[in-house]
């Protein structure tokens, strides 16, 4: 063990490297190690006094070459990853939304983090947007207002993962792998330092990824072209408004409004038609059996008639008592 160092301060700063490691390896190389518990790592003690020299300025002046070094000491130990045999690798597009699914996070917005958690989902059915904006955001509340150090974190991705499967949307699978990692990782971490907070070493790097990605001075020639054409039409705005409002005073145009879960409602409306529509054939029935059965006293043909009649208004009757049980149940 290294000296003028504790087991707790080294096992509090194998923690944080774990972490941070993690997070240079998903966001910049955007290749990590999927598989990260303790007996895939191998804890190597460095000797004291050991130093990084790293290059700080270098020009050329001629022949001669002026070179500015900064020598570093190195922590007391190295990580070093065992069993490469589960790896994970994350697109350029698919690293970034996770990113702003942690600037999300960090800014406590609802509504950032259910569009952010979109962009890394993949659509298997109809969607409704508010309703599940409604529903992270019923969720997220309590997480958000006392702080998320003191939940399981892994706990909170899962019951999320299952929220967007229930609003058919599925987590891609880098994703998943991911967060299959973080959980994994999450444990070490746990055992090494139960007080670290995965969120706390995780905020400076949204900032820093905030000021690198939104730096004005990498902006590309599209997007400054993009931002201009916002701008130029941005003072054109009040002119559409007053021209839309006027074709729709004239009846040129047409404002369509969609109600929240109305599909469900037109469902529900349409079962109902179906039963009242029975309701009214069987009681067509019943009476036209009633009155083939009194008229037919003289005729037994037309008497059977309508006791057939009866029977099928009973049985049709029986069958809706039990198809409205058994939806009932299942409910």
């Amino acid at each position: 063990m290294p000296t003028g160092l504790s087991l707790a301060d080294i096992r509090k700063g194998v923690a944080r490297s774990l972490v941070e490691n993690f997070i240079q390896e998903v966001f910049y190389d955007r290749f990590f190690h999927a598989d990260p518990h303790p007996g895939n790592l191998f804890f190597l003690p460095v000797p004291a006094g050991s130093t990084q020299t790293t290059t700080q300025f270098q020009k050329q002046f001629g022949d001669l070459t002026l070179t500015i070094n900064n020598q570093t000491p190195l922590p007391p130990y190295r990580l070093v990853y065992l069993d490469f045999g589960m790896m994970g690798t994350l697109p350029a597009s698919l690293a970034q939304g996770i990113a702003q699914v942690i600037l999300a996070i960090t800014t406590k917005d609802s509504y950032q983090i259910s569009q952010a958690i979109l962009r890394i989902c993949n659509q298997i059915g109809p969607v409704d947007e508010q309703s599940f904006n409604h529903q992270l955001a019923s969720f997220l509340r309590p997480y958000l207002n006392t702080g998320l150090k003191d939940y399981n974190f892994s706990q909170m991705i899962f019951e999320v993962t299952s929220l967007c499967r229930r609003n058919h949307l599925q987590v891609k699978p880098e994703v998943t792998m991911l967060l299959r990692a973080f959980g994994t990782l999450e444990g070490t971490v746990a055992k090494l330092d139960p007080s670290i907070s995965l969120m706390d070493i995780a905020r400076p790097f949204a900032k820093q990824y905030f000021k690198e990605h939104f730096n004005p001075k990498h902006f590309t020639e599209g997007q400054a072209l993009k931002l201009l054409q916002a701008a130029g039409a941005t003072t054109s705005i009040p002119i559409r408004m007053a021209t839309f409002l006027e074709q729709l005073t004239n009846g040129e145009q047409r404002l369509n409004l969609h109600y929240q879960g109305q599909d469900r409602v037109l469902a529900k409306l349409e079962a109902l038609l179906n039963r009242l529509l029975t309701v009214i054939v069987l009681a067509a029935i019943i009476l036209a059996s009633s009155i083939l059965v009194v008229g037919g006293t003289t005729h037994p043909l037309i008497y059977k008639l309508g006791v057939s009649g009866y029977l099928l208004a009973i049985i049709s009757l029986l069958g809706l008592v039990i198809a409205n049980t058994w939806r009932r149940f299942h409910r």
